[in-house]
């Protein structure tokens, strides 16, 4: 009997320390008035207000393709003072696109505009895929990549009218593994040490996104932290 009575107490405080281990690092539901920028949440690359603005109680990225020298591409990043010591999270949020084309990103690990991770959901003509990418004193590497097909089907993410076709992606960073999953269910994962903290961020690369119910929390274990039904689990970091 002593013995169970010490096994259940050993699995309540598992339990009890996976919960505590996470806190909430950052978050935003994006209320406020429109055409207003969000607190602490900034244009990597100064862009103007017609970018990163909020607008009916999401987060509007702008057109990325008027961006033609930043390639197309625009982040908006937390300010937060402490974001630049964070290093084992996940940053998740709702997204949809309502252009026919496009790539929604997240970003973390965030140094500064050259330096950082970089995953995203892209649609080209129909043709859907995901992938991790690194970009390192200013050169991207695509870490792994995965195009939809048998096994692996990702959804219809553009040309969505309204948030009614919404998306739900988390990207999480747990010591050296990177793990990208959109709605709980398609999931591509790698390895990699180049940068182990860094801010966390969003981002548009051809195409105007709406977002919204930000988050992004220092509990890296999935199975214990997930709102998303079937997120792939993360080994807790040695």
């Amino acid at each position: 009997v002593t013995l169970k009575r010490g096994a259940c107490l050993a699995v309540i405080m598992v339990a009890i320390v996976a919960t505590v281990m996470g806190a909430r690092l950052f978050s935003d539901t994006f209320v406020g008035a429109n055409g207003t920028r969000p607190k602490n949440l900034e244009p990597a690359g100064g862009e103007d207000r017609a970018f990163w603005v909020l607008a009916n109680s999401e987060l509007a990225s702008g057109n990325a393709t008027k961006l033609t020298a930043a390639g197309g591409v625009s982040y908006a990043i937390v300010s937060n003072p402490d974001a630049n010591q964070w290093n084992n999270y996940y940053i998740q949020v709702e997204f949809w696109n309502p252009e026919p084309v496009g790539g929604t990103l997240l970003v973390g690990r965030w140094r500064d505009n050259r330096n950082f991770y970089e995953g995203g959901v892209f649609s080209d003509g129909g043709r859907r895929y995901m992938k991790i990418d690194r970009v390192a004193n200013g050169q991207r590497l695509t870490l792994v990549r995965q195009d939809s097909g048998p096994g692996f089907d990702i959804p219809k993410i553009e040309g969505m009218p309204n948030r009614e076709g919404r998306h739900v992606r988390r990207m999480a960073f747990n010591g050296d593994e990177i793990v990208l999953s959109l709605g709980g269910k398609q999931t591509i994962r790698v390895r990699d040490g180049e940068f182990k903290t860094g801010r966390a961020g969003l981002g548009a690369k051809d195409t105007s996104i709406n977002f919204d119910n930000l988050i992004v929390d220092s509990e890296v274990t999935v199975a214990t932290a997930s709102p998303i039904p079937g997120a792939a689990p993360l080994t807790a970091a040695t």
